[in-house]
């Protein structure tokens, strides 16, 4: 994010990733009872089956409950139910869109015939782990010390005394392989524990023929270290070991080439990872930092779908990878709505979140993994999107198609009096403008990295930055203010041209009256980074360090605080419904209860 990523220097734990619990702090302003809510769109993205690289399926948890649906870039909520009852889903398989198998967290199993979703006869005792079936009518489910099997016509429930198995995987339903504390093999007729695995501790497994299975887990002594190893049709041997992470997954390619999902840690964070063998050696390729990895699913083409902690999603194909889907902790840089419902939230690696009917989904725009930092519209069906690179787009109510900017700098922020007149601000003093047929830059006279623009009209518009720069266009000239400071303006936001309240680093707040710029008191010196409201009587301030405030037109006073959250934008439908964004995937909602 540019300027704003240098200020921070806080490790901030994400609103998204942390705990379900809703807080409620402080008081509504003016007497009326509201409070802040956090994880509002949150969900847990719990497994993966992919039909292809276009289309996928991801069980999911909390606030999105059944199956989260991918299909042609495009991202919906399929909630799995059976007669009135809705299930949260564990783990996935399928043979395709319309044969699907999903372990419920009540440990059910239920199947989708392309129609309808309905409960399996099988014992909804004891745990259940992993799922797979062959091309034809048999299915296997395992977990602790029982598979269940489904032959075609019936299903049947085998305990093996002594295991405790975690996943399946077989080349066929007469050569099937079960992992956990060993592996355990099906011939057709019995489940027997596989000579030299007896020590073994197995989390996964896969494979692409008999001769070549891949299972991978943890090694305790001598030392603790993940480990793969590999059966070539005789003996398993151990081909892979590793100590700096976690391995968590595993799945193996036609051509068997090989994927592992799990992280890379160091001294400070973890970084997710794929672990890839393309067939002579094995390469550590990190994604990001997104936690780890965790489950992988084979789209048909020699790639996989891989997701990780946080909702992370990525598409990995012989050495190269492409970011599907974010992760909740991600950065949100700014936030615009055209309706409570319909709301947009700029994010980095070239995003943005939509929230449309109470679910949150990624849209990736034209930015070549470069990061969004401001949005700007005036319809559901208009909205402008700038940042890394000079890069500019606009949603057209379809898609998001690419503007020619006609410069490289980074952009931070976007705004318009109409959809003919929008001006976007970014590094190397950049001002530009857009008349409705293409981007120009401004000339004004002036010696600051521009940060926001805003305004009340095309006659009066105001830009701000750093040393306390305040520069203000009456619809002939651009002039520059004198704020009183000498402090980085962050943001600017006011009811009318003659009532603009403008916030910054130390505490600063700056008031205009039409006249001039006053200071006002009431945030100590704290860095401020955001300003809005509905009127002079109810405006908010939110900083880095995670404080809300609120003027009631003679007094600011806090009413949130969570120093784990860094606030850089903040948005509102009415002066009852306001979301704020930021640091690693942080977002607020302030409602009434």
């Amino acid at each position: 994010m540019g300027v704003a990523a240098a200020l921070v220097g806080v490790v901030a734990l994400s609103l998204l990733a942390g705990s379900c619990e809703q807080r409620p702090v402080g008081p509504e302003p003016n007497g009326a009872g509201g409070r802040w809510e956090q994880d509002v769109w949150r969900c847990f993205y719990n497994d993966v089956w992919a039909v292809s690289p276009q289309e996928f399926f991801i069980p999911s948890a909390f606030r999105v409950n059944g199956l989260v649906h991918y299909v042609d870039s495009a991202w919906q909520a399929n909630p799995v139910t059976v007669g009135s009852v809705e299930y949260e889903i564990s783990r996935i398989w399928g043979r395709s869109a319309a044969d699907i198998y999903a372990i419920t967290y009540e440990y059910s199993l239920v199947h989708y015939d392309g129609t309808a979703w309905r409960l399996e006869s099988i014992d909804a005792r004891g745990e259940k782990f992993d799922i797979w079936g062959d091309a034809g009518d048999h299915v296997f489910v395992v977990g602790g010390r029982v598979v269940h099997h489904f032959d075609g016509a019936s299903w049947s429930r085998t305990e093996i005394p002594g295991a405790s198995l975690k996943a399946v995987w077989g080349v066929s339903a007469s050569d099937v392989y079960a992992v956990g504390n060993g592996v355990y093999h099906f011939d057709g007729t019995a489940w027997t524990r596989m000579n030299g695995t007896e020590e073994l501790d197995l989390d996964a497994v896969w494979g692409s023929a008999p001769d070549n299975i891949y299972a991978l887990g943890t090694v305790f002594s001598p030392r603790v270290r993940d480990q793969v190893v590999h059966f070539d049709g005789d003996t398993w041997q151990t081909v892979f070991e590793y100590a700096d992470g976690v391995l968590v997954d595993i799945w193996v390619s036609e051509k068997g080439t090989v994927i592992c999902a799990g992280s890379r840690d160091t001294e400070s964070t973890r970084l997710a990872a794929v672990f890839y063998y393309d067939g002579s050696t094995w390469e550590t390729i990190e994604i990001g930092k997104f936690g780890i990895l965790k489950n992988i699913s084979g789209t048909g083409d020699g790639g996989a779908i891989v997701i990780g902690a946080e909702n992370v999603v990525v598409y990995f194909k012989e050495g190269s990878w492409e970011l599907i889907h974010p992760g909740s902790w991600t950065d949100l840089n700014a936030v615009w709505g055209s309706a409570p419902d319909e709301i947009l939230m700029a994010a980095d690696d070239g995003f943005v979140f939509r929230n449309e009917g109470g679910s949150l989904w990624p849209e990736k725009l034209p930015f070549a993994g470069g990061d969004v930092n401001g949005l700007w519209g005036f319809s559901r069906d208009d909205v402008f999107a700038v940042g890394t690179g000079g890069k500019i787009a606009r949603f057209d109510g379809s898609a998001w198609q690419p503007m020619a900017s006609g410069v490289a700098t980074e952009l931070f922020d976007v705004w318009g009096s109409g959809p003919n007149d929008v001006y976007a601000v970014g590094e190397d003093y950049t001002i530009l403008h857009y008349d409705g047929a293409a981007w120009s830059p401004v000339d004004y006279d002036a010696d600051f990295t521009p940060w926001h623009v805003w305004g009340t009209s095309s006659r009066d518009v105001f830009v701000i930055g750093g040393d306390g720069a305040i520069v203000h266009y009456d619809g002939r000239s651009w002039r520059r203010m004198s704020s009183g400071t000498d402090e980085w303006i962050w943001d600017i936001w006011g009811p009318s041209s003659d009532s603009v309240f403008a916030v910054g680093s130390a505490g600063t707040i700056r008031y205009y009256d039409g006249g001039s710029w006053r200071p006002m008191n009431g945030a100590g010196l704290r860095t401020l980074t955001v300003v809005w409201g509905t009127s002079f009587d109810n405006v908010y301030a939110a900083s880095i360090e995670g404080n809300i405030f609120h003027f009631d037109g003679v007094f600011w006073s806090q009413m949130f605080h969570d120093e784990g959250v860094n606030l850089w934008s903040m948005w509102g439908s009415s002066p009852t419904d306001i979301v704020a964004v930021g640091d690693w995937g942080a977002i607020l909602r302030y409602s009434e209860e």
